[in-house]
Protein backbone atom coordinates (compact mmCIF):
# COMPACT_ATOMS: atom_id res chain seq x y z
CA UNK A 1 0.00 0.00 0.00
CA UNK A 2 0.73 3.39 -1.10
CA UNK A 3 1.26 6.37 1.48
CA UNK A 4 -0.72 9.25 1.50
CA UNK A 5 1.13 11.57 -0.36
CA UNK A 6 -1.17 15.01 -0.72
CA UNK A 7 0.84 16.19 -3.52
CA UNK A 8 -1.00 13.75 -5.74
CA UNK A 9 -4.29 15.94 -4.97
CA UNK A 10 -2.66 19.12 -5.73
CA UNK A 11 -4.33 20.06 -9.13
CA UNK A 12 -7.30 18.03 -8.34
CA UNK A 13 -10.70 20.02 -8.83
CA UNK A 14 -13.11 18.67 -6.06
CA UNK A 15 -16.87 18.78 -5.09
CA UNK A 16 -18.12 19.50 -1.31
CA UNK A 17 -21.38 18.04 -0.61
CA UNK A 18 -21.57 20.07 2.83
CA UNK A 19 -24.73 22.50 2.11
CA UNK A 20 -23.32 26.24 2.55
CA UNK A 21 -20.30 24.98 1.89
CA UNK A 22 -20.00 26.02 -1.98
CA UNK A 23 -17.11 27.93 -3.21
CA UNK A 24 -18.14 30.41 -6.50
CA UNK A 25 -15.31 28.54 -8.57
CA UNK A 26 -17.25 25.18 -7.84
CA UNK A 27 -20.91 26.63 -8.49
CA UNK A 28 -18.78 27.85 -12.39
CA UNK A 29 -16.64 24.84 -12.84
CA UNK A 30 -17.96 21.83 -11.60
CA UNK A 31 -21.91 22.42 -11.43
CA UNK A 32 -23.88 19.44 -12.52
CA UNK A 33 -24.97 20.37 -15.66
CA UNK A 34 -21.75 22.13 -17.17
CA UNK A 35 -22.65 24.26 -19.94
CA UNK A 36 -25.24 25.49 -17.99
CA UNK A 37 -25.06 27.69 -14.00
CA UNK A 38 -28.21 25.48 -12.33
CA UNK A 39 -29.03 25.74 -9.03
CA UNK A 40 -29.11 22.76 -7.06
CA UNK A 41 -32.12 23.35 -4.36
CA UNK A 42 -32.57 21.03 -1.18
CA UNK A 43 -36.16 20.03 -1.68
CA UNK A 44 -37.68 18.07 1.76
CA UNK A 45 -40.56 15.36 1.05
CA UNK A 46 -42.80 13.50 3.19
CA UNK A 47 -44.27 10.12 2.24
CA UNK A 48 -47.29 8.31 3.48
CA UNK A 49 -47.10 4.38 2.71
CA UNK A 50 -48.45 3.76 -1.08
CA UNK A 51 -46.99 7.01 -2.26
CA UNK A 52 -44.34 7.54 -4.62
CA UNK A 53 -41.95 10.10 -5.94
CA UNK A 54 -40.83 10.33 -9.35
CA UNK A 55 -37.51 12.99 -10.15
CA UNK A 56 -37.77 13.56 -13.88
CA UNK A 57 -38.89 10.33 -15.07
CA UNK A 58 -35.31 9.06 -13.80
CA UNK A 59 -35.79 8.36 -9.87
CA UNK A 60 -38.47 6.46 -8.62
CA UNK A 61 -38.73 5.67 -5.12
CA UNK A 62 -41.94 3.61 -3.75
CA UNK A 63 -42.53 3.65 -0.19
CA UNK A 64 -44.11 -0.04 0.50
CA UNK A 65 -43.85 -0.37 4.46
CA UNK A 66 -42.51 1.74 7.23
CA UNK A 67 -42.33 0.55 10.78
CA UNK A 68 -45.57 2.12 13.31
CA UNK A 69 -47.13 3.58 9.84
CA UNK A 70 -45.00 7.20 10.65
CA UNK A 71 -44.02 8.84 7.16
CA UNK A 72 -40.90 8.44 5.21
CA UNK A 73 -39.01 11.80 5.03
CA UNK A 74 -36.45 12.29 1.64
CA UNK A 75 -33.86 15.09 1.31
CA UNK A 76 -33.06 15.52 -2.73
CA UNK A 77 -30.69 17.38 -4.16
CA UNK A 78 -32.30 18.66 -7.11
CA UNK A 79 -33.43 21.54 -9.62
CA UNK A 80 -36.31 23.37 -10.78
CA UNK A 81 -35.19 22.35 -14.07
CA UNK A 82 -36.16 18.68 -13.45
CA UNK A 83 -40.23 17.65 -12.55
CA UNK A 84 -40.90 16.57 -9.04
CA UNK A 85 -44.20 14.63 -9.01
CA UNK A 86 -45.67 13.06 -5.74
CA UNK A 87 -48.46 10.49 -6.38
CA UNK A 88 -50.29 7.21 -5.34
CA UNK A 89 -48.24 4.39 -6.17
CA UNK A 90 -50.91 2.50 -8.04
CA UNK A 91 -51.55 5.19 -9.82
CA UNK A 92 -47.48 5.34 -11.09
CA UNK A 93 -47.75 3.05 -14.56
CA UNK A 94 -50.94 4.99 -15.62
CA UNK A 95 -48.98 8.24 -14.95
CA UNK A 96 -45.55 7.24 -16.66
CA UNK A 97 -47.84 6.79 -20.31
CA UNK A 98 -49.53 9.85 -19.71
CA UNK A 99 -46.19 11.59 -18.91
CA UNK A 100 -44.44 10.06 -21.57
CA UNK A 101 -46.77 10.81 -24.16
CA UNK A 102 -47.00 14.93 -23.45
CA UNK A 103 -43.32 15.07 -22.40
CA UNK A 104 -44.15 16.13 -19.42
CA UNK A 105 -40.81 14.61 -17.68
CA UNK A 106 -38.99 17.26 -19.04
CA UNK A 107 -35.53 15.69 -19.18
CA UNK A 108 -34.37 16.69 -22.79
CA UNK A 109 -34.70 20.17 -21.50
CA UNK A 110 -31.52 19.82 -19.71
CA UNK A 111 -29.39 18.54 -22.35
Amino acid sequence: MRAFNPDSYKNEKWLNDTLGVILSEQQRELSYFGHQLAVIQLVNVLLDIGQTILIGGIVRFDVKHISNNARASLSLMTTSRLPTNVIQTKEVEQFYEQAFEKNRFGVSNLL
